[in-house]
């Protein structure tokens, strides 16, 4: 939103000083750019709409892309094209010569810099969150990462699943040697062994309950539509895997 209401501030100013005359004048990034204002206001939506899918739990999953990486892709390409702006003055070099007459940069497109360095930042976070998928469909930076089932959310591999759930396996216990009887004896009777009782099974968690632990991690999903959820480590998020 910020990166949509900074087109409508000052982005270059114009400072005319003529025989004591002394004049200045703004002009908004509508009014400057002829086809980079388009595409800001473009980037803007993609980022808010991402936004407000995220919080409505309403992202498709077939995406070619994820969520993270589009916000990540088009914020660079806003800071881009703000920071050539910001070098590139439109008809700076009309001016540079004409005595008297400064044209210089205003507070709006340093308020647009600001405005897409954070778009570049929220795809850069919420990439991370999802696994880093790629467009290839698996992980980016992923070498050696174990991967589960076949394949995660927006073509990413899911992450490795915590072990919280496998309980530890019951050691066998072999019976103490007794002493070999003598000829005459009869023979002892050999001891029984008594099976080791099986744990109760554990009641079933709420589905906003925390899991065991409560880091951060892939969990079995407790609502059930998956295999697996993932914690963030305060609530249950949308990101799944089968």
């Amino acid at each position: 939103m910020l990166l949509f209401i900074s087109l409508f501030f000052n982005w270059y100013s114009v400072s005319v000083h003529i025989a004591g005359f002394s004049q200045s004048q703004g002009f908004s990034g509508w009014t400057v750019l002829s086809f980079i204002d388009i595409l800001l206001f473009i980037i803007a939506l993609i980022a808010v709409a991402v936004a407000v899918a995220r919080m409505a739990d309403a992202i498709p999953r077939a995406m070619p892309i994820s969520p993270g990486l589009l916000v990540l892709g088009v914020g660079v390409i806003a800071t881009l094209l703000v920071l050539f702006r910001i070098i590139d003055i439109p008809g700076g070099g009309d001016v540079a010569d004409v005595p008297g007459v400064d044209l210089g940069r205003s507070f709006g497109i340093f308020v647009s810099l600001i405005a897409s360095l954070g778009i570049t930042a929220g795809g850069w976070i919420g990439w991370n969150e999802e696994g880093r998928p790629g467009l290839d469909g698996g992980r980016v930076g992923g070498a050696g990462t174990p991967a589960v089932g076949g394949g995660g959310p927006y073509g990413g591999a899911p992450q490795q699943p915590s072990t919280f759930d496998q309980p530890a396996q019951p050691q066998a216990t072999t019976p103490p040697a007794t002493a070999a009887p003598e000829a005459a004896a009869p023979p002892a009777a050999q001891p029984v062994a008594t099976p080791t009782p099986s744990p109760s099974p554990t009641p079933p968690q709420s589905v906003d309950a925390p899991p065991p632990g409560g880091a951060a991690d892939w969990y079995p999903d407790p609502r059930g539509e998956k295999r697996l959820r993932y914690w963030d480590g305060t609530q249950w998020t949308h990101h799944t895997a089968d």
